[in-house]
């Protein structure tokens, strides 16, 4: 995983999924994926932390604190964010052997909270979307990387007959993956099939985090079916953040495709034909939470001292080292 940016910028339609799977960490009556990302963000970010080595004396430091700059320097306290769930240990023991924690990197050391994430159709990583970052969109939702990909891989497979019988049917055979907001059993398979093909023709080529995305997808479908989880999703239309207000695009009520600006007669949507459009939605962006203003918790001083014990501290230490990892069980 990357970095925790705050949005800035147009945001891609991508979609937002997660694994329904109940533990002691998820202790909302929802799963749906804005629910459980809202609940666990702060476990996640710390384990990527984590993974990173960037954790120092109990606290989880931004990528991009420097002590040249303790005043503009985030970070959160791990006791603040994992004391809720009891504690590392507590979390470690719950995510380790979940059958709902995804993989995404192969390897035998998981991140927490993998049951929850994000797809961005244009092939790009959400986690990077900030002033300044590569703009990866296409002139029209209908041209996004995943849109035409996802299209060749079913005719690649000879698999229209079972999309078909399966999936509503549109236009655009994205669009009907994710009208229903929870995938059933007979449409996880044909979905894996075609999003594996969509790896491999990228693979070393795209986003290293999308791909790392676009792994972790994969992962929960296959979860869900080895373990009979229900796999929530929700397509998410293009939007635009300003830094303090998300505006989500005018878009078409059924399938969700977003309407370009320029159509203001729109009458038919051109993947499923719906005919109803829903309008502009505007959202609150949450922006780097759980980070905080180090200066604000600290001091600038003591954030200045802190940083500075922190970066001589990993300079010469692999991650491993320079975290406060919890004795696995």
């Amino acid at each position: 995983m990357k970095r925790s940016v705050a949005i800035l910028g147009p945001t891609p339609q991508f979609v937002r999924w997660s694994l329904g799977h109940r533990c002691q960490l998820r202790q909302l009556d929802s799963l749906s994926p804005d629910a459980t990302f809202r609940q666990l963000r702060g476990v996640r970010e710390f384990s990527v932390a984590r993974s990173e080595g960037r954790v120092f004396e109990h606290v989880c430091v931004h990528p991009s604190a420097t002590s040249q700059h303790p005043s503009d320097a985030r970070g959160f306290s791990e006791n603040e964010v994992l004391s809720i769930f009891g504690g590392a240990e507590a979390v470690e023991q719950c995510c380790r052997t979940c059958p709902a924690n995804t993989n995404a990197a192969g390897s035998d050391d998981r991140l927490w909270a993998g049951c929850y994430g994000w797809l961005a159709a244009d092939g790009s990583s959400l986690k990077d979307r900030s002033a300044g970052a590569k703009d990866h969109a296409a002139a029209s939702a209908i041209d996004d990387l995943l849109v035409k990909e996802s299209a060749h891989a079913i005719e690649m497979l000879d698999l229209q007959t079972p999309f078909a019988q399966t999936f509503p049917n549109t236009a655009l055979a994205w669009f009907g993956f994710w009208q229903s907001p929870v995938l059933s059993a007979a449409q996880m398979p044909l979905l894996e099939s075609v999003l594996s093909v969509v790896l491999r023709r990228h693979e070393g080529t795209a986003d290293p985090e999308f791909l790392d995305d676009l792994l972790r997808f994969i992962d929960a479908l296959n979860l869900a079916v080895q373990h009979d989880l229900p796999l929530h999703v929700e397509l998410v239309p293009r939007g635009h953040s300003d830094g303090q207000t998300w505006t989500l695009a005018r878009h078409c009520e059924r399938c969700r495709l977003s309407i370009p600006p320029s159509e203001t007669a729109w009458r038919s949507c051109p993947a499923c034909g719906n005919q109803q459009s829903a309008p502009e939605r505007k959202l609150k962006v949450l922006g780097l939470r759980p980070y905080v203003s180090l200066a604000r918790v600290l001091g600038l001083e003591r954030t200045k001292t802190f940083l500075e014990k922190y970066e001589a501290a990993t300079v010469n230490n692999s991650p491993a080292d320079s975290v406060n990892r919890p004795e696995r069980p």
